[in-house]
């Protein structure tokens, strides 16, 4: 009699255990990163790091591009189609130190740059503190950015080019 009880206990351990590590899996979570893209619209101090605020929108390409564009009556230039359907805006948290890159364009030709938060915040503002070469400067800001979170923190900020 013992041993079915110490059996039953062991098994009911065992299930009560099974139960917390399938609950703590991937199944029941949602994805340790996320990446979307977006248009940058603000880049805020906010104590020790920033907040951006999102404008999230749908790039697509190949098929997914052509059936989108000719539902909204348009054709596909260079291979891509952004939908962007209702500008909605969505608040993360920047640590200072999250790197971001934009796009310049010197006598090298284009690259991708490496910026502090804090000039991507002026960048985004309009500002261009260290007088890059910017591929996209001024008030005429449509370049938009992949962002990389978890949860409700960015991991990175790229900017996406756009021929």
């Amino acid at each position: 009699m013992k041993r079915l009880t110490v059996l039953a206990a062991v098994i009911a351990a065992a299930g009560a255990f099974g139960g917390w590590a399938l609950a703590s899996g991937s199944f029941f979570s949602p994805p340790a990163t996320i990446v979307q893209f977006g248009y940058v619209k603000s880049i805020t101090p906010v104590g020790k790091g920033f907040e951006l605020r999102l404008d999230p929108a749908y790039f697509l390409g190949g098929l997914t591009a052509q059936r989108a564009a000719a539902a909204d009556g348009r054709e596909v230039d260079n291979d891509y189609y952004i939908v962007n359907p209702d500008h909605r805006l969505f608040t993360y948290r920047v640590p200072a130190g999250a790197p971001a890159t934009v796009v310049t364009n010197s006598s090298g030709g284009l690259r991708s740059t490496r910026v502090p938060i804090a000039e991507l915040a002026r960048i985004v503002k309009g500002g261009n503190p260290k007088h890059r070469p910017l591929l996209e400067a001024g008030s005429i800001r449509t370049l938009g950015y992949w962002v990389k979170t978890r949860i409700d923190t960015v991991q990175s900020i790229d900017q996406q080019y756009q021929p």
